[in-house]
Formats: C-alpha cells, structure tokens, sequence
C-alpha cells in the first residue's frame, strides 16, 4: 500500500517554499484576512504542573447556551485543535471543525461565510469575522452558531430569530417589564407592591421599620391606629398609636371617639364622662361652688332629692338664729325649718320629714330625739326623751336606730346602741357599757358601730362592732384599730378610717381587714357610691379638712378640694360638704 501525504501538509510546505522564494523588502509579510486555516501549535509544550510566570489565574465564565445540538465529534462546528478531528479534514482557526459546501448557501447565513477552496481542491465553509455576534440572524464572528453570543440594547430584550424581542418571562401585556425589580409587575404579571415597597428579586418588600400588612401599603406599625405594634392589632375607637402602643398623648384620655384633654372640660374633667354638673374644670379637678356662708357653725349635714339640709350650733343661751337650715340645691337663698335649737348634734330624713337630736337639758347631759316635716312651718315632734346624749341616727323602714354617747359622769363608758321601731313607742337597748362610741350605720339585718379606744395607746384599741336589729347576734367586725370614729355599710362590706390615716374595708362577716388607701390624716366622714369611697379627713396640725375620692378597690385617693371640709352628704352626682359655710362639688 503506498503512502499518501496529507494534503494540508503538502499545501503547508507550498506555502513555506513561497514565503522563502519571496525577495526580501525589509517588511514582513501579512496574513491574509480570510480565515480558512489555523496555524499548528508549536510542539514543545510548556509543563501543566508549573504556569507560566506573571500570568494570572484563569476566570470563569459561564457558557453561553447552545443553539442546537452537535452531532458528534468532527462535525460541523464541533471544537477541534487539527484538521485531522474534523469529517471535513479543516480545523478554523478558531477552533472549530468545518464542513464542505458547494456554494456559500450551504454554510451559515452571512456576509462573513463563504464556501471556497479546501485541501485537494475540495469546497469548504470559510469565515471572515466582521465583528461581535449582532442579533441579525447571522454568524458575525464565526463561531458556527448564529446570533448566540448576541445581546440586545433594550433592557429585558433577547435576540430571538435574528431580532431583539422582549424576554416572553418579561412580556406583560406587550410591556415589557422586569419582573425581579418592577413594582407594579412583582414577580408576575400585574402584582403590584404596596405603597412604599420596592421590588426585589421578585418580591414586594417595605422599607426598614414598616410593615406589609396587605392593605396596599407600607404600615408603619409605631404609629398607625390599625395596626399597633403589628400588623391587623387595632386600637379602641378615640386612641392613637404611640409607640407601638394603644393610648392617648399626655394630659388627654379616650373619650367619645376622640383623645380629649380632660384638664379644662367641664363636660369631662379628670376623665371621660365627669361633669362638673355647672362649674369650672381646673387641672381636672371640678371646682366648689360656695352656697352659703352661714353664720352659724353647721354641725350636720343631708341632702333629698331638691334640698340641702343642715343643722347649726351656738354657744349663746339664747340661739333663734340655731337650728335647722335648707336651701335648693343649685342655690337660692337659706330658709330656716326649725328655730331657736342651739345645739343640733345629728339628724336624719325619711318620709318627708326630718329626725334630729338635740341636748334638752345640757347641764345633765340628757337629750331626745324630734321630728317636723322637711318644709317646717310647725313645733317639732318629740319621738324619744330622756336619752344619754342622743347621736348618729340612721333611719330606714324598720325603725329608728342610734348611740346614746353616755353621762361624762360615767366617763362616757355607759353608751348604748338603741332601736326605735315604728309603731312603737318605747325605745329598746340593743346593747349597752360602750364607751364613746359616736356613729351607727345599718344594712337590712345590723347595726355597726365604732368604738374608738384610747388614742394614746401605744397598741390600737378600738373596734368596729356589729349587732342585729333585734338586739341578738353582738359581734366583732374588726379589732385592733387605730381609733375609728365614723362607719359606713355597701352590701356586705363595712368601711372605716383610722387615726393612722387608712382608709379601711373589712367583710361585715368577719375577715381580715384590708387597707384600701393610706395616709390621709384621719379619715372621718364616709360616703360610698357605687364606684368611689368619698370622705373628709383632718390631719394633724392642720385646722382645715380635706375632701377626697379613692376607688372602691382601693389606690391613691384623689384631693377633691383644698376647701375646709368636715360634714359630708351626698346626691347621685354631687358632695355636699361643711366647715364654715355650706359648699358643693361635683363627684
């Protein structure tokens, strides 16, 4: 079998015989422009393990997708380092195997692809680059794929049939969008961020310190009434988000829809819904109204549903302007009930008319207990004589009940607790040998009472003691008190101050007592209503009393007035007090 020499060595070695039969001109020949052959490496290769010195470490680059399958080695455009790896027997310059052709139709589209002469006069594909790929349906730097390296000038734009059209991922209604950053197309078609919010990698996201709460907006959860401290957490009707927290500013309070300042508002002063019932508001607090300044020193002190009552002393033998005194309750002028009385100690209305105690013999310390209608106009009714120094009535539809103080003689250890039910005539000695005791309150079944003990004493001695209206069941509602005075009943529960200056509750079954607010002095005169314990208090030293409200439940009392306060009565909406005059105040 002979040899036969490759062709393209055969044209290799015509072409070096050329280069040397040329006459030398002092200039150096140029390649030709067109590419149809790739020169051959030099033989001597450098050693893999040891890279060349000051060469930098190769970059990755990822690989551009293909535009079609290879049919195998040596075909068409697959890569190769020879001739002699391609069917074609012509490895491009560029590392990539051609092909035969008859005329340039059968290579790729393109100015820059010709079909010319190959090895043994055969016909292949050669290419001339004219330059980067361009998106124009042909092979522009002859890489045997067409348009596959080339990009387009329009952002979201791939090249597509040899033109820039929109990515279809990024063809929304014929706009074209990016999806990864386009608010109004987040992700997908017409998914629109809230306000406030970018578009990132496809996701609506707020702003640092707001929240997407899917309202179509960004929430900034500090603040936003809707959606306090999180997202869908609404705040009551009226209130402001501050601070991730339901509330009002300083100084106002929920009230009626809105945050009101309550320091000023007549219609709600201190809080929501206190009305000063016709007086200023003034650092929330209702201001008094003055009624009357009486002449005579009142001495106790009751309200009906259009009148305020109140009882005077004197210190003269001879007292008509003493006795018994009333007056409209929004104000007018006074009018006396009963006259010439010097001393009224204590008193009482039910039915229409008014029981009050008085000293009918002051030097034997001897005292009874009269009546007369609430309008005056008649002599008083003597209802009980002869009684120890007659004081804090209580009245109900059972009877008349109160303390018979005692005899000074007696050092006032002889005190009773008395009943007087209707229909009778002669009063009944619930119990007896009490000493000072000064007050009854009543419930529906007892009569409670404070006995003060020695205020002195280093250990507290008073009690608040009970007994039933019949006169049976004496008990011990609370002992080791500091010197109580006066007692008031709710229900089941009895309330007392001490000297300490507590303001005390205690079960009017028995039970350890409980202080509900403390220190004010020395609390004296209690009111309760459904929601407030309300009572006048002295301190030490300080010839004024003050009024004052603490809740039921206990917590700091509120300094109602600065006013003298000692005598204390009440409507459904106001106080009555009394020092020196007669003045009143809403609740």
């Amino acid at each position: 079998m002979s040899l036969r020499t490759p062709w393209f060595l055969t044209l290799g070695l015509v072409l070096t015989l050329v280069a040397c039969s040329s006459p030398e001109t002092g200039t150096t020949k140029k390649k030709t422009d067109v590419i149809g052959f790739k020169e051959l490496e030099p033989v001597g290769k450098e050693d893999a393990s040891s890279p060349p010195e000051d060469t930098e470490p190769p970059v990755e680059v990822a690989e551009p997708p293909d535009t079609g399958p290879v049919t195998g080695p040596g075909a068409f455009g697959a890569p190769c380092t020879d001739g002699s790896e391609c069917e074609s027997g012509v490895c491009l310059p560029n590392g990539l195997c051609s092909k035969g052709c008859s005329d340039a139709a059968d290579c790729l589209p393109g100015p820059e692809w010709t079909c010319g002469d190959g090895p043994n006069g055969a016909k292949v594909c050669l290419c001339t680059p004219s330059g980067a790929e361009a998106c124009d349906g042909q092979d522009n730097d002859c890489d045997a794929k067409v348009d596959l390296t080339a990009t387009c000038g329009q952002k979201n734009y791939t090249c597509q049939s040899g033109q820039c059209k929109c990515a279809p991922d990024n063809d929304c209604n014929g706009f074209c969008v990016e999806k990864d950053v386009d608010a109004k197309n987040c992700g997908a078609c017409g998914k629109v961020c809230p306000k406030g919010a970018t578009c990132d990698g496809g996701k609506c996201k707020c702003p640092i310190g707001l929240s997407n709460c899917e309202t179509g907006e960004c929430i900034d959860t500090t603040s936003n009434a809707s959606h306090c401290g999180e997202c869908n957490f609404a705040c009551d009707p009226g209130t402001l988000c501050i601070e991730d927290k339901c509330g009002c500013p300083a100084a106002t309070e929920p009230c009626n829809g809105k945050c009101l300042d309550v320091s000023g508002d007549a219609s709600n002063c201190g809080k929501c819904g206190h009305h000063c019932q016709g007086s200023a508001c003034k650092a929330g607090l209702c201001q008094p109204v003055l009624l009357v300044q009486s002449a005579t020193k009142p001495t106790v002190l009751k309200v009906d549903e259009k009148f305020v009552y109140w009882g005077t002393t004197s210190d003269s033998l001879e007292c008509p302007t003493s006795g018994i005194y009333r007056m409209p309750l929004k104000g007018g002028a006074p009018e006396q009930i009963v006259p010439n009385v010097c001393e009224v100690q204590h008193m009482q209305l039910w039915q229409g008319k008014v029981y009050f105690t008085v000293k009918s013999d002051p030097e034997k310390f001897v005292g009874e207990i009269r009546s007369v209608p609430v309008a005056g106009g008649e002599q008083p009714t003597v209802v009980v004589t002869d009684q120890a120094e007659p004081k804090g009535i209580a009245v109900d539809a059972s009877g008349l009940y109160w303390v018979n103080f005692g005899n000074i003689k007696n050092a006032y250890k002889d005190g009773q607790i008395m009943a007087l039910p209707w229909g009778e005539s002669v009063p009944k000695v619930l119990t007896g040998n009490l000493a000072s005791a000064s007050r009854v309150a009543i419930d529906d079944t007892n009569v409670y009472w404070a006995v003060p003990g020695n205020k002195m004493q280093s250990l507290p001695d008073g009690k608040i003691l009970k007994i039933s209206k019949s006169g049976q069941g004496f008990d011990t509602v609370a002992d080791a008190q500091s010197y109580p005075e006066f007692v008031a009943v709710d229900g089941k529960l009895v309330y007392w101050g001490t000297y300490g200056g507590g303001v005390v509750m205690a079960s009017a079954d028995g039970g350890a007592p409980q202080i509900l607010g403390c220190c004010y002095g020395a609390p004296l005169n209690i009111e309760l209503d459904a929601e407030n314990i309300f009572f006048t208090s002295y301190k030490a030293g300080d010839a004024k009393g003050k009024l004052y409200r603490m809740p039921k439940g206990g917590g700091e009392a509120v300094l109602l007035t600065t006013d003298p306060a000692f005598y204390l009565t009440q409507t459904a909406t106001l106080l009555f007090y009394a020092d020196s005059g007669i003045t009143k105040v809403a609740k």
